[in-house]
């Protein structure tokens, strides 16, 4: 369990395969990204299938392309979340990181892992088990998830539910101005719904 500090969080727990089933599904719905793949990956589709009976082979190829584009723009469904589970072992790894207010977040499961300041996150989003940061595309891709943008963040990694609602005001406060460039006290992460 984690511990609640004066200027930040310790947060130290063991990953489940449920935390990154939901922060993939809230990441997906949050941008849109099923509705988006489908757009491009079906008309493309159409068009790889209708000059492939034309024996229009470029406009064939270049529609086959755009397809599997759409295709992999896709988010990981819970298939593809299974295999990455059974194979990672960074995934099922124990994970404990410190994070600073003013400051960012400081790995300390990961070896040699630098810190990663506010600016390297444009977000959060929340669901019930987890707090989903999203990285900047500008900052380049984590060691701690080399193939992904988002970070998961276990709630019950905190030393007390208590903490949930700080941590959510210390996330807000760090990252939301980071991606929009000026401050919004207001300002709420997106809840994610338990739909799908």
């Amino acid at each position: 369990m984690g511990t609640s500090e004066p200027d930040g969080f310790l947060l130290s727990w063991l990953p489940e395969i449920e935390d990154y089933y939901e922060a993939f599904r809230a990441d997906a719905r949050a941008r849109g990204t099923r509705w988006k793949s489908l757009v491009i990956f079906v008309p493309a589709l159409a068009v790889f299938m209708v000059a492939g009976l034309g024996h229009q082979w470029v406009v064939a190829i270049l529609g086959l392309g755009v397809a599997m584009y759409g295709a992999l723009m896709s988010p990981p469904y819970p298939r593809q979340i299974r295999v990455s589970w059974r194979r990672s072992q960074g995934m099922r790894a124990s994970a404990v990181c410190r994070i600073v207010a003013g400051v960012g977040l400081i790995p300390l499961s990961v070896p040699d892992a630098e810190t990663m300041p506010w600016s390297s996150f444009d977000g959060v989003l929340e669901t019930d088990r987890v707090f989903v940061l999203h990285l900047a595309r500008r900052g380049g891709l984590s060691r701690l998830h080399p193939r992904s943008r988002i970070l998961v963040l276990a709630k019950r990694g905190l030393d007390s539910p208590r903490d949930v609602p700080r941590l959510r005001e210390l996330l807000i406060r760090e990252t939301v101005p980071a991606a929009q460039g000026s401050p919004r006290p207001d300002a709420r992460p997106q809840r994610s719904s338990r739909e799908d």
